[in-house]
C-alpha cells in the first residue's frame, strides 16, 4: 500500500477551482505598488476567511521576503507571487486583475495585467509545485496574453481561465 501523510492531499488532486474562487478575486489599481498588491490580495483572502487578519502582515513580509530573492512578476503581463506559511492549512490563492497594467518589477519592463497570489502550508511543498505548474500551463495558452487586457468581472475572469468555482470555502 502506498504511503501517504494523514490529512494531506495528494499533489495530483488539486484543481485550481480548489484554490482560486470569485470572493478572491479582485481589481487593481493602476497606481498599486508590488507591496500594495500584496497586502489587498493577503486580506481579501482574510476576508474569504482562508488567513486569519492578525497573520496578514507575516504572511505580507513572507511574499516581501520571497519577491527580493527574485521577482515573480515573469513577464508577458503575469505574476506568481507565492509563499509557504503556516498561517493557511491548505493552499488558497487570490487574483488580482489590473486591465491596464501595474508596476510589479516584471523581468521583462512591462507592466503585469494578472496577479496570482498562491499560499500554501509549509508542509505542502508538492501540491505548492503542483498548482504554481498548472497555473503557468493555463497562462501560457495561446491568445491568453492578447486577452489580458479586457477589463472583466471576477467571475468572468475565473470563466474566461478555465477555473469554474464550484465553491469558496473558509478556513
Amino acid at each position: 500500500m502506498p504511503h501517504q501523510t494523514v490529512g494531506q492531499a495528494p499533489a495530483a488532486s488539486y484543481r485550481l477551482s480548489d484554490v482560486f474562487c470569485e470572493e478572491c478575486v479582485e481589481m487593481l489599481s493602476p497606481d498599486q505598488q508590488k507591496t500594495s498588491v500584496l497586502t489587498s490580495l493577503v486580506a481579501l483572502l482574510a476576508r474569504a476567511g482562508h488567513v486569519k487578519f492578525d497573520r496578514i502582515s507575516d504572511v505580507v513580509r513572507a511574499l516581501v521576503a520571497r519577491e527580493g530573492m527574485g521577482t515573480t512578476a515573469l513577464g508577458n503581463g503575469l505574476a506568481f507571487p507565492h509563499t509557504r506559511t503556516g498561517a493557511v492549512r491548505r493552499s488558497v490563492g487570490a487574483i488580482g486583475a489590473a486591465p491596464g497594467g501595474i508596476d510589479f518589477a516584471s523581468i521583462d519592463g512591462e507592466p503585469t495585467r494578472l496577479v496570482f497570489l498562491l499560499l500554501s502550508p509549509k508542509d505542502g511543498a508538492a501540491g505548492h509545485l503542483k498548482i504554481l505548474q498548472q497555473i503557468s500551463e493555463l497562462m501560457s495558452a495561446q491568445g491568453l496574453h492578447r486577452s489580458l487586457g479586457v477589463e472583466r468581472t471576477p467571475a468572468a475572469l475565473l470563466s474566461f481561465l478555465g477555473i469554474t468555482d464550484d465553491q469558496c470555502d473558509g478556513e
